[in-house]
């Protein structure tokens, strides 16, 4: 007997989108002495609920641009407007506050390698904030779902050493969903799939999040990649080159 569907995901308290953009960088540089740029002038904009995709070649500036929107990397010039709030140099309390509201999904292996799926999850939970409202059975019933719909319920007691390309990647979206995101950065995010595997996996992320998340609440992504997939469900594509982006049109 198929079991009740979880609620779909409200919006929490405490942070509220602005109008408009729910991300922007304004003028965002990062040289190295004494004149090597990595990124220049970065400008762009983010809305509730957009899906880009940022394309480049490796050395494009791609992942530098990642660590930046992450708050993992400090820039000269420029700020980054998340959420409504400025960030920089200096406002990493900022920084940690929104990046509560944030799910990251980093390239490469991110997880305790010897613990298993449930584990990593658990560990994943008992980082998040405090005042989340949720139950311990609210919050098990929610990483059920997301498990469930990602083709991961049956192998959540395998040790992550043991999965597939395809199966840590989608354990990595799991986690990213867990934190309710109102924004997704992914680096590389289907890097080592096969194109049909891509494919299935962007189906089942927009199947699950049209069930799990009320209309205008769906999560935006920005995705850093080195190739487009047919099947990404990307508003906007755009190409980086020497720490530039070049903006593309609505897809």
């Amino acid at each position: 007997m198929r079991k009740k569907p979880l609620p779909v995901s409200e919006p929490e308290q405490g942070l509220q989108d602005p109008p408009g953009s729910i991300l922007s960088l304004r003028g965002v540089t990062i040289w190295l002495p004494p004149d090597r740029m990595l990124l220049y002038r970065q400008s762009l904009d983010v809305g509730s609920g957009e899906h880009i995709l940022i394309l480049g070649r490796a050395g494009s500036g791609k992942t530098r641009l990642f660590r930046c929107l992450c708050g993992r990397e400090v820039f000269q010039e420029g700020e980054v407007i998340l959420f409504g709030k400025r960030l920089g140099p200096g406002r990493e309390a900022s920084w940690r506050q929104v990046m509560t509201y944030v799910g990251v999904i980093p390239e490469g292996n991110s997880f305790f390698s010897s613990l298993t799926c449930l584990d990593n999850l658990r560990l994943a939970e008992n980082r998040r904030r405090d005042g989340s409202g949720k139950t311990k059975r609210e919050t098990a019933q929610e990483r059920n779902f997301w498990l469930e719909r990602l083709g991961l319920r049956h192998m959540e007691g395998r040790r992550v050493d043991s999965l597939s390309p395809e199966e840590r990647r989608r354990l990595n979206l799991a986690r990213a969903c867990q934190r309710h995101p109102r924004l997704i950065l992914a680096d590389h995010f289907t890097r080592e799939l096969s194109p049909e595997s891509e494919e299935k996996l962007w189906r089942d992320w927009k199947a699950a999040a049209a069930e799990h998340f009320l209309p205008g609440n769906v999560p935006a992504w920005i995705h850093l990649s080195d190739r487009q997939c047919p099947g990404e469900p990307a508003d906007r594509v755009w190409q980086m080159e020497n720490g530039q982006t070049e903006l593309g049109e609505k897809s």
